[in-house]
């Protein structure tokens, strides 16, 4: 191998094992960067598992523009994605904003402008068209089989919270649903309407 000196009293070193791995890192630090025979590269690692695969105590890959967004990828007790900064965040797919995340937590799902907690834009659509901009499912089909929506008007949790719900019910023989409109005590439901 090579080994780079200098005043510091750690050197580095550029070698290959003895499983043919290229190796670069200081000597107190031996899997500090590695690349295999199969083009996989380590951080952190000696035995890289993807193409690029990085290892340690809250391991992180940042990415930062000069004067705009911080991304980073972070794994710790919770994966985490994301802007670290006053930037906004967008899921991109055939280099199009599918999803945007707005540096004050608004979501919007086909717009990068949000302007409530949830936004969602399906696009022009003529007149005389369905149009469902959002589709929850219950995939059970026995009578009764229930699923809604629940707007909770206090902070409580698990069994103890208060407000009122819409649901929609399967109809038992063709499939077909009816909206309930009630009040919710305690995550028990009323129907109302």
């Amino acid at each position: 191998g090579l080994a780079i000196t200098s005043s510091n009293a750690t050197s580095h070193r550029i070698w290959k094992d003895a499983n043919g791995k290229l190796n670069i890192g200081p000597t107190s630090n031996t899997d500090a960067f590695v690349i295999d025979l199969n083009g996989k590269v380590g951080i952190g690692t000696t035995s890289p598992a993807e193409l690029l695969h990085v290892e340690g105590s809250n391991a992180t890959i940042n990415v930062r523009e000069s004067g705009a967004a911080t991304v980073k990828m972070r794994a710790g007790s919770v994966g985490r994605i994301g802007t670290y900064s006053d930037n906004d965040f967008s899921i991109v797919s055939n280099s199009t904003d599918r999803v945007r995340i707005k540096s004050d937590g608004k979501v919007g799902i086909n717009t990068t402008s949000p302007d409530q907690l949830l936004h969602i834009n399906t696009g022009s659509v003529a007149a005389g068209n369905d149009n469902f901009a959002l589709r929850i499912q219950n995939p059970t089909s026995v009578t009764d089989a229930r699923i809604g929506i629940a707007f909770a008007v206090n902070a409580n949790t698990g069994n103890n919270w208060k407000g009122a719900a819409i649901q929609a019910s399967n109809n038992g023989s063709s499939g077909e649903g009816h909206l309930t409109f009630g009040s919710v005590l305690n995550n028990s439901f009323t129907e109302h309407v």
